[in-house]
């Protein structure tokens, strides 16, 4: 195996959040150990503040199994370095709708890896007309403050402004 330096930037050079993917040959996914947390799971049933479970409603992991394109994702916020055998990859880098998807095919070979660096290119500015994206019905369980900076990463990597986050599952923990 070998590392990888990867690092994804915005049309001024500066790193920028994005969600992304590495695939190898075979389809597998390959998740760098720099992988934001994210929270998969959502309870398909309301759980009681009650229940012992409540706080563990959701499950903490680094990747997403992205329903439309059948993949599996990741959200990063700076550069990384990620184990990778011998081999050939494509990858994918995502941020919002108004960037265009970044794709690279790249192929891992022992001790001759220079490092990728993808330049995000914004296809559309809807900012400058006056017009800013939000998601505005957020159910994240949020169990200490750190939890918040790393859903301003998650927003910042799907190109969202305003996000409403709503409080779930945690007012007997946290009196909220």
């Amino acid at each position: 195996a070998e590392f990888v330096a990867f690092e994804v930037v915005d049309a001024q050079k500066r790193p920028t959040p994005v969600r992304m993917e590495i695939r190898d040959a075979l389809g597998v996914s390959h998740i760098p150990g720099a992988a934001l947390p994210v929270q998969n799971g959502c309870p398909s049933e309301p759980v009681p503040n009650d229940a012992p479970g409540c706080i563990t409603g959701f499950k903490v992991t680094n990747s997403i199994n992205n329903p439309h394109t059948g993949t599996q994702q990741f959200y990063v916020d700076r550069p990384f370095k990620i184990d990778l055998p011998v081999g050939a990859y494509t990858v994918a880098v995502f941020k919002g709708i108004e960037y265009q998807v970044e794709r690279r095919t790249l192929d891992v070979v022992p001790f001759e890896n220079a490092p990728v660096t993808v330049v995000m290119q914004r296809w559309s500015n809807v900012n400058a007309q006056g017009w800013f994206s939000a998601d505005e019905h957020l159910h994240l369980q949020r169990v200490s403050p750190s939890d918040d900076e790393t859903i301003a990463r998650w927003a910042q990597a799907e190109d969202v402004n305003v996000a409403n986050l709503l409080q779930v599952g945690t007012e007997k923990y946290f009196n909220v």
